[in-house]
């Protein structure tokens, strides 16, 4: 499907560009730069065109966290729906806390919705915390796939 980013991933990490989120390839762990979007210290935020109406049940976004590397889970995961792609409405968001529940892949469910336009947005961690390697940096935040179901 067709997809967007209202920001673009760091330029070491941006191989396949928006598409690499939907091309159904999901990151090798050990990681390496090409198989995952890099963003540094800005969100992931992306939109997906279904092509027309459908029924969702569940958003998924695969991110990765190796702190030595300065890749932090996100804060937060909203997933909002459009039927014009203009206008959206968030229906759910997923704390921190449930991230790191299942630390690769967050799932946010949907129950059954009406929706054209998925938007996924993954707050970055902000300023790394002192005491951790990169300290007073801004953090990574790195994602390989958006699955709507």
């Amino acid at each position: 499907k067709e997809i967007t980013l209202a920001h673009p991933p760091h330029e070491e990490y941006a191989r396949g560009g928006a598409f690499s989120l939907v091309n159904g390839v999901t990151g090798n762990l050990p990681w390496n730069g090409s198989d995952w979007l890099g963003f540094s210290g800005s969100d992931l935020d992306a939109t997906i065109d279904l092509g027309s109406t459908q029924t969702i049940a569940r958003v998924g976004l695969d991110v990765l966290r190796d702190e030595s590397s300065w890749i932090y889970l996100p804060q937060e995961v909203e997933v909002s729906v459009s039927e014009d792609g203009i206008t959206f409405r968030s229906v759910k968001q997923i704390t921190e806390a449930e991230i790191k529940q299942s630390p690769r892949l967050v799932s946010v469910p949907l129950g059954r919705i009406q929706a054209r336009y998925v938007r996924v947005v993954a707050k970055n961690a902000g300023i790394i915390p002192a005491g951790n390697p990169g300290e007073g940096n801004p953090a990574w935040l790195f994602a390989d796939e958006v699955v709507v179901e």
